[in-house]
């Protein structure tokens, strides 16, 4: 009787063992889990950050102004260039449209019209300008396009095309609980692309953990 009692008493504290060890053990997972989240929120803010000012320059009231002198009068698309090109230095074009693109040509829009020509639409249409990088340009461009208002009138669409290092220029994630991050463009139909990548592939799991970054793919 008393084996059977030690017996189970060891077999006891065993499970008592093995118990706390489990607790323990999940509670690391979900402060691991917790901080890799924050992690990856705190990214997200840090792309936010050149985001927001792209967005903040293209509403500003003197872009806006040149922009709608430019749709009056191509000659001086250069000038809201130069202006664009001293508040965003990674600006390499620009382009407008007027509200009625019915006479818009294909070699308008450049190498990569369609996706230009969507951008436009969508502006017009009242929808959110969504910031994108087009690979298929060489190298790949960072795209933007937004309403041109004259007053409360749409007029036409701007748009930008920067190099996309404008966005990485001050991008450094914390990695210690995240161990790996990857920005992807979603391209509808298409494979998504990739823009940059750090830290460990192989610690990024079978299935990662997915944040979007507001006003952009």
């Amino acid at each position: 009787a008393t084996y059977w009692i030690i017996l189970l008493a060891v077999f006891g504290v065993v499970l008592i063992g093995t118990a706390a060890w489990t607790t323990v053990n999940e509670w690391r997972m979900e402060r691991q889990n917790r901080a890799a989240t924050a992690e990856g929120e705190a990214a997200v803010g840090q792309l936010l950050e050149p985001v927001r000012s792209i967005k903040r320059v293209l509403a500003d009231g003197q872009v806006q102004s040149l922009a709608v002198r430019a749709i009056e009068n191509p000659a001086t698309t250069e000038d809201l260039f130069a202006y664009l090109n001293g508040r965003l230095n990674a600006v390499s074009a620009v382009q407008v449209f007027s509200a009625d693109v019915s006479g818009v040509r294909p070699e308008d829009l450049g190498p990569n019209g369609y996706a230009v020509l969507d951008m436009v639409l969508s502006a017009l249409g009242g929808n959110e300008s969504l910031l994108q990088v087009h690979h298929i340009l060489q190298p790949p461009a960072l795209v933007d396009a937004v309403p041109v208002k004259a007053g409360e009138e749409v007029a036409g669409v701007l748009v930008v095309t920067m190099d996309p290092q404008y966005l990485l220029a001050n991008f450094k994630p914390r990695l210690s609980a995240l161990g790996y991050l990857r920005l992807t463009q979603y391209n509808g139909s298409q494979r998504a692309s990739s823009l940059a990548e750090f830290g460990n592939a192989g610690q990024t799991g079978d299935v990662p953990d997915r944040l979007t970054v507001p006003g952009t793919l």
